[in-house]
């Protein structure tokens, strides 16, 4: 089974996390040209939603960590609608928040294309 650009080795463990139990999943790079070697995702048990990933770089140190900060029920859908990336090695911390999320909106099928998919109409993203 391949999860975009990763192959999940295994479940390592089952733990909490933020009062919710999580399955632990160990992933790898499918190609070797990523710039870590391998996270550690803790997927909540109840919606799936990725709650934390760990990076590990080359040597196995600890790179980057994601967390999803907010979780919103948005039209019957668990949605992270706050999320933050902070990497260890520099202190740089990315936060984002999602101010507008909707769902099950009237989208013309021709709009899902490669090229718009690298380029998506202004409209979509404002």
């Amino acid at each position: 089974m391949t999860i975009g650009s990763t192959i999940p080795d295994a479940i390592t463990k089952e733990e909490g996390l933020n009062n919710r139990d999580c399955y632990v999943i160990r992933s790898t790079p499918k190609a070797g040209d990523m710039n870590y070697e391998y996270k550690l995702s803790w997927i909540d048990k109840g919606n799936f939603l990725p709650m934390k990933e760990e990076y590990y770089n080359k040597k196995g140190e600890l790179d980057r960590v994601y967390t999803s900060d907010e979780i919103k029920e948005v039209k019957g859908f668990s949605t992270v609608t706050k999320r933050t990336m902070k990497n260890h090695q520099s202190g740089h911390t990315t936060e984002v928040n999602y101010l507008s999320v909707d769902y099950n909106i009237d989208i013309e099928d021709s709009l899902f294309t490669e090229r718009l998919g690298r380029q998506p109409l202004k409209k979509w993203i404002e």
